[in-house]
């Protein structure tokens, strides 16, 4: 009986700290564990071969992203060992995670740590553009990588993501 209580205290511990807000970025940043009701994926990346394989809603460079419009990402490990997928997009934007996966956080960036054989979504809002001090709203570009296989420019574990503004005037004009 003794363990069931130790047990559901450190559940507890865990489900908290998941979802507390300490530190320089993290309270900016909200994650929140499970959920049983998922949106249709926009996009889906299979990893293999050490390498991220985009096979819905982007092309073999990266991913594009609506500002402001709900979004999933599925994320299946299909390799022998554990990878990461990071961003500095997770640094300051609360998603919440449904699947086996370990959150990570860096100094400049977040993400999760996926292990072999696991399927993870990811849910968020993709941010809207800020405005710049003329007033002009523009589409942003972020990097994703795996801590492990892609920290270095020109490595395979490597992809872009660009957030597509969709607000403001049209033509320019």
């Amino acid at each position: 009986m003794r363990y069931v209580s130790v047990i559901s205290r450190v559940v507890a511990a865990l489900a908290f700290a998941a979802t507390a807000s300490a530190g320089s970025f993290e309270d900016k940043a909200e994650v929140t564990v499970g959920g049983s009701e998922l949106r249709e994926v926009n996009v889906a990346i299979d990893i293999s071969e050490k390498a991220f394989h985009i096979t819905k809603g982007g092309t073999a460079r990266g991913i594009t992203l609506m500002a402001g419009i709900p979004t999933v990402i599925q994320l299946r490990n299909r390799d022998l060992v554990a990878h990461e997928f990071m961003s500095t997009l997770f640094r300051d934007v609360p998603f919440r995670i449904s699947g086996n996966a370990t959150l990570v956080k860096a100094a400049r960036a977040a993400g999760v740590r996926i292990d072999p054989g696991q399927t993870v979504t990811l849910e968020f809002n993709a941010p809207l553009a800020k405005e710049d001090q003329n007033g002009a709203v523009e589409s942003s570009f972020d990097v994703f990588w795996c801590n492990v296989h892609g920290k270095e420019h020109g490595q395979k574990m490597r992809g872009e993501l660009v957030i597509i503004e969709t607000t403001g005037e049209i033509g320019g004009g």
